[in-house]
């Protein structure tokens, strides 16, 4: 007896594997898609307009600041459950500035919530002090705002502030 030759299957795993590749191209574009929509999108905000408004004012801010040679000294102390945060006000000829409204905005790059904004308090002439909840550990950058009596600028400052 002759063994019986084996019929060639008609089944081939080319259209199976092709089928399988744009299904699982489908589900990763969607996925992707789906985290990009979740993602907050901080770079894009509803109120450009006031946004480029409050730029322009910071620019002649640090305008007005070059122009004064104003500068400021930082000061951060972690404690057990706050953060306090210490200016100080100093002219061109190295003497301290008292009596100026002042207020602070701490920036986090990596996570907007986190952002926080409050007003300084003068705590001994020409030395501005605000105590705010612990701060993260990581990089800020620290805007100082000084406003003279007619609410105009009077000193713009970024700093970055390691913690």
């Amino acid at each position: 007896m002759r063994p019986t030759p084996k019929v060639p299957s008609s089944f081939s795993p080319w259209p199976l594997g092709i089928f399988l590749f744009f299904v699982i191209l489908a589900a990763v574009n969607f996925y992707l898609f789906w985290i990009a929509n979740q993602s907050p999108h901080q770079l894009v905000v509803e109120d450009y307009y006031d946004n480029a408004i409050k730029y322009d004012k910071m620019i002649e801010a640090q305008t007005e600041t070059e122009k004064r040679g104003w500068q400021v000294a930082l000061v951060h102390e972690q404690r057990e459950h706050h953060s306090l945060l210490q200016i100080t006000l100093k002219d061109s000829a190295k003497n301290l500035i008292p009596k100026q409204t002042g207020t602070i905005n701490l920036y986090r790059p990596s996570d907007l919530s986190k952002d926080v904004q409050t007003k300084l308090s003068e705590v001994a002439p020409g030395v501005y002090q605000t105590e705010l909840s612990a701060l993260a550990s990581g990089l800020w950058e620290v805007r100082v705002l000084f406003k003279g009596d007619n609410q105009n600028p009077l000193f713009y400052q970024k700093i970055r502030l390691h913690i």
